[in-house]
Parts: C-alpha cells; sequence; structure tokens
C-alpha cells in the first residue's frame, strides 16, 4: 500500500504559547517532508470536537491515505515522524495512537513489544486510516450528542460500538507538553498525566513495528458514554456493546 499521510493541528489561538509551538510544529513537520500541515483554530467555542471535526473533513479532500491529527500542545523529537511512517506501514489498516501517558506503555517495552491494543485514546495525537475515519464520521452524525465538546470521547464510542481497537505506540512518539489546559482542568503540573516512554533518538533507535501487540482492555466508562451517546440512540449502544 502507497502510505500519504496529511497533518492537521487543532489549535487555540487566544494562547500564546500554543500559537508559537504551532509554528514549530509546521517547522518541524517541514523539515520531516510534511511542508503542507493544515491549521484550523477553535473560533470561540472551546470545544476539541468542533475543531477536529474541521480536520478531519479538510482531510477528505487532500486524496492522503492517512489523517495525523495534532493538538497544539505536542512535541517531539526530530525522526519521530519517520517512525510514525514505518508504524503506519505496518499497520496501514488501524487506528494509531503515537501518545498515551499510562504506565503500560513502558511496560509492553520492557516485555519487548512495541505496540498496545485497547479501546481507548487519547485526542492528544490520532493517526486515522481513511476508510475508519469515514466510517467513524458518519457513525458520530446518528448516534453521538451534538453538544458533547470532547473528541476521544466519541472516538472511544465508536471504537466500542465498532469492536476495533487503537494500536498505541510502544515507546510514544509525541509527547504532551507541560501546559495549562485550555479547557480548565486542573491536573496539577508537573503531572504524571503528562509524561510517558518517550522515542528518543539516541535511546531508541529504530523501532520493530512488526510485534504482537499487548491487549490492555482499555474501554471507555459507562457514564462516559452515556454522556456521548443520544439518549434516544442509549439503548441500542447499550445492547450492541454489552
Amino acid at each position: 500500500m502507497d502510505i500519504k499521510i496529511s497533518p492537521s493541528i487543532m489549535l487555540a489561538p487566544w494562547d500564546d504559547w500554543r500559537v508559537q509551538n504551532t509554528v514549530w510544529q509546521r517547522r518541524q513537520l517541514g523539515l520531516e517532508g510534511y511542508p503542507n500541515v493544515r491549521v484550523h483554530q477553535d473560533n470561540g467555542w472551546k470545544s476539541p470536537w468542533k475543531t477536529a471535526e474541521l480536520c478531519h473533513y479538510d482531510f477528505l479532500s487532500t486524496g492522503a491515505t492517512h489523517h495525523l491529527l495534532l493538538q497544539d500542545d505536542v512535541v517531539w523529537h526530530p525522526g519521530a515522524i519517520g517512525q510514525l511512517e514505518r508504524a503506519v506501514e505496518a499497520h496501514p489498516d488501524k487506528l494509531i495512537q503515537p501518545y498515551n501517558a499510562r504506565g503500560k506503555v513502558k511496560e509492553a517495552g520492557e516485555a519487548g513489544m512495541s505496540w498496545l491494543t485497547g479501546k481507548a485514546t487519547w485526542g492528544t495525537v490520532t493517526c486515522w486510516p481513511e476508510p475508519l475515519l469515514r466510517e467513524f464520521l458518519a457513525w458520530e452524525r446518528e448516534w453521538i450528542r451534538p453538544d458533547s465538546k470532547h473528541d476521544d470521547g466519541r472516538y472511544d464510542c465508536f471504537l466500542h460500538w465498532a469492536g476495533v481497537d487503537s494500536w498505541i505506540t510502544a515507546p510514544t512518539l509525541f509527547e504532551h507538553a507541560e501546559v495549562r489546559s485550555t479547557l480548565g482542568h486542573v491536573t496539577p503540573l508537573p503531572s504524571s498525566k503528562r509524561s510517558s516512554w518517550v522515542w528518543r533518538p539516541d535511546l531508541n533507535g529504530e523501532v520493530d513495528w512488526s510485534t504482537e501487540p499487548m491487549s490492555t482492555g482499555w474501554r471507555q466508562s459507562t457514564p462516559s458514554s452515556k454522556r456521548q451517546i443520544k439518549p434516544e440512540k442509549w439503548e441500542q449502544f447499550v445492547a450492541k456493546t454489552s
């Protein structure tokens, strides 16, 4: 399969640090072979999904095979994009998460595994194959409450409903910068939630992406799912996913 990744960035334009980091992200992506990076900004709605939705639908016009969606507070070491390309080439039909802060990422690496799987996502960075993204977007319009703000909550409900796992890289290829949440999350900084086992060229080198995954059993909780699914669809959702 001829892989073509198209990157997009979700930007909160009222935050000066995030604006400057987006400049850095675009420069780094350009250095690694991606000069045409699309940026969509939150126009005051302060909803990750509204911005992610713009990015996803814009991607569908690119003709690319995979959509790499990054938040504006993501950073990485030079060479990480190349590792992501090889990870996608190894599993082109999977929703890939190249960022996850949980300790199991390091546990998988120490066991000689390069992947974890589960039905839960972090919206920080995702890489979608185009057919699966189209399926998700069609499903989302029918099943998810339009007033739900969160992108990853939608993703998790879809994975659970569709019986599909996301594939999480070990090590994580990106990092979540230590900056305050634009949504008012009160997680103290520094925080274990913002740290993970991160790929570095001098420590990890080339990763073998052909290994079998470690299954985590991660999934969204029932109360979280209920906050996302349209009330009139809830019983159908439960019947399908129980």
